[in-house]
This record gives structure tokens, C-alpha cells and sequence, in this order.
């Protein structure tokens, strides 16, 4: 993704069904989410053991967005 902009493989990098535009990169596990025009900001990794992410990782990612956002709205 970095070398071409683009996501190419679907099945590994995953919006996160009923989160505010949370996305998944499947490595171990990388939460993510676009910010202004084409911009990727990673919130953070962790190991999946099953096939659902856990809602405290998506609570903790959507926590991260909303910091992230905030910071930078106030610095504008």
C-alpha cells in the first residue's frame, strides 16, 4: 500500500463492520483509519487469537481516532 496507494488485497485489510470507519490490516492484527484525503494513521497491533477482533482493541482504536482528531482539529 505505501509503494502504490493502493489496497489490493481486500481480505486483509477490512473495514470493521458497526465502528466508525475502523479499519483491520491482518498481519498479526493492525488497527487503522483514513484521515484527510489519503492519509493512514495505525492506532495499534495486537495478536487475534479467533476470527473477531475484541471490542476492548476496537474501543481502544476508535479511542485513538477520536484523540487523534481532536488534536488535530485544536492545532488548526
Amino acid at each position: 500500500m505505501g509503494d502504490t496507494g493502493k489496497i489490493w488485497n481486500e481480505r486483509k485489510f477490512k473495514h470493521l463492520t458497526e465502528t466508525d470507519q475502523i479499519f483491520e490490516v491482518e498481519a498479526d492484527r493492525i488497527l487503522c483509519f483514513f484521515f484527510i484525503g489519503r492519509r493512514l494513521i495505525l492506532t495499534h497491533g495486537f495478536r487475534k487469537a479467533g476470527d473477531k477482533t475484541p471490542k476492548r482493541e476496537i474501543d481502544r482504536a476508535e479511542a485513538c481516532k477520536k484523540y487523534f482528531e481532536g488534536r488535530v482539529k485544536h492545532e488548526s
